[in-house]
Formats: structure tokens, C-alpha cells, sequence
């Protein structure tokens, strides 16, 4: 198979692979748009840096930015993708170099750019026909165990479920209010968190126009939360559902536009 041909397959193949169980539905842009994309995922820490010099710590920040990325649109382009999925954007917690651990909902994660770093980046890939889909995490914050005093704006003890760990995935119970590698987990059903997250969705999606979202930990929290987010966020969602069990997986289609 010659080097042209190998790119057509795996590009077909990831295709098929991102979209394939993709509904028709109409929020934002619709699954239709997104039917029609190949979808390249970008670690933003890793992806472009300013610098040439290696990363030697891969524990940490390796100095990938969105003014870094936004001049690899080209790139991405040539490799025949016409979207991106990108890090969570916020603040994390030390080291949180892949965008998981939540330190401040209310600021881009300096180590990424600036606010207005971000809309340029979103901006030049709309203008170079790509979309951004960003990845999203309302289950967890960072790694701070119990002193919830420097996460902004959930900073109580009643924002979070009590400490537990998960130790069985087939308690679903559990599952959704214990927490992932001890990861302290919001509580969705106390209405501070929930309008919270929810308002934050659809102003994060308005101000930089991202044109969907990856959701993080979906089993993790409780469907009918789900199906609130989708709707404050008006845009294409996919949700991660990491389980091998195939009725599982489908029983979060609905609560997400897609899994």
C-alpha cells in the first residue's frame, strides 16, 4: 500500500471511529456537521511549543501554548483533518500539564496563553475550516484531598460528595459519588454546582465559539445532570464512557448527543 493510500484508509478509519454512532440532532453545530469530520485530537501542553528545546520532565509542563498551535493549523490541515479537539482550558492544579485537574473554572490555564490567546486560536481555525471541540470535566477537580479552599468557585465541603473511593465499577452508586484516583467529586445534584457548571458550559462555549465538546467521565455522574449540560451548552457533545459493555455504553446515549 503506497504512502497516499495509507492516508486515505486511516483517515476513513478515523472517520468511521469518532462518528459512526453519531444521531441526528440539531444543537449548535449539528452531528450532521460533525459526520462529515476527521477529528484530531491535541494534547495542548504537547502539541506546539514556542521553544525547540526538549521536554525532559514529562511530569509536568512541557510549554505547549494556543499561539504555538494556532500556527500549526496548516499542519493539521495537510494531515487531512478538518477539527481539533483540545485540553480542558481552565486552571489546574501543579503539574495538571493535560487539563484534568481543576483549579480555577474561572481562569484559562496560564501555561496555555491568555484568554484572548485562546479566542485567536478558535478564530484562526474557523478561518482555516477547522473546528475546535474542546474537552470538558464536571466530575472532578484537582488533587487537593480535602482542602477545597483553593479551588474557585467550589471551595466547600458541601460542593463535593464525601470522600470514598471507587473500588467497585459495577456499583453504579458508587461509581457516581465516590471518587476517581481520589479525585475530589462534585456533588451535581447541590444547586450551587450544578447552576455553576451549567452556566459555566454555555459561557465558555459563547465566548470562544468552540463547535462542540468532549465530556469527560460520563458514568461518573448521574445521567439526568447529563441532559441539563447538553442543553446549557446548545452545541454537538460527545461524552466518554469507558466500559467494555455495550448495553452499558448505550444507556448514556440520550443523556449526551452522542458517546
Amino acid at each position: 500500500m503506497g504512502i497516499l493510500s495509507r492516508k486515505a484508509f486511516l483517515s476513513a478509519f478515523l472517520a468511521t471511529v469518532v462518528v459512526a454512532a453519531l444521531p441526528e440532532v440539531a444543537l449548535g453545530e449539528p452531528a450532521s456537521a460533525w459526520k462529515q469530520r476527521i477529528v484530531y485530537q491535541i494534547l495542548t501542553d504537547r502539541f506546539a511549543s514556542s521553544s525547540t528545546a526538549p521536554c525532559t520532565d514529562l511530569q509536568t509542563y512541557c510549554g505547549g501554548t494556543f499561539n504555538a498551535a494556532a500556527g500549526k493549523l496548516a499542519y493539521v490541515a495537510e494531515l487531512g483533518c478538518d477539527a481539533l479537539w483540545i485540553s480542558p482550558i481552565v486552571e489546574n492544579t501543579a503539574d495538571g500539564y493535560h487539563g484534568y485537574w481543576a483549579k480555577n473554572f474561572d481562569l484559562v490555564n496560564p501555561h496555555f496563553g491568555t484568554s484572548a490567546d485562546l479566542q485567536t486560536f478558535v478564530s484562526d481555525a474557523h478561518s482555516a475550516g477547522i473546528f475546535v471541540m474542546l474537552d470538558v470535566v464536571a466530575n472532578h477537580v484537582g488533587n487537593v484531598d480535602l482542602d477545597f479552599s483553593t479551588i474557585v468557585p467550589f471551595n466547600r465541603s458541601e460542593h463535593y460528595h464525601t470522600k470514598c473511593q471507587i473500588t467497585d465499577w459495577d456499583n453504579q452508586q458508587q461509581v457516581e459519588v465516590c471518587r476517581l484516583a481520589n479525585l475530589p467529586d462534585l456533588n451535581q445534584t447541590q444547586p450551587f454546582v450544578r447552576d455553576t457548571l451549567l452556566q459555566w458550559v454555555a459561557d465558555v462555549r459563547e465566548t470562544y465559539g468552540f463547535n462542540g465538546l468532549r465530556v469527560d467521565t460520563v458514568p461518573e455522574v448521574n445521567k439526568d445532570f447529563w441532559k441539563s449540560y447538553q442543553s446549557a451548552a446548545d452545541c454537538f457533545a460527545v461524552g466518554e464512557v469507558l466500559n467494555g459493555k455495550m448495553d452499558y455504553v448505550a444507556g448514556y446515549q440520550g443523556s449526551l448527543e452522542s458517546v
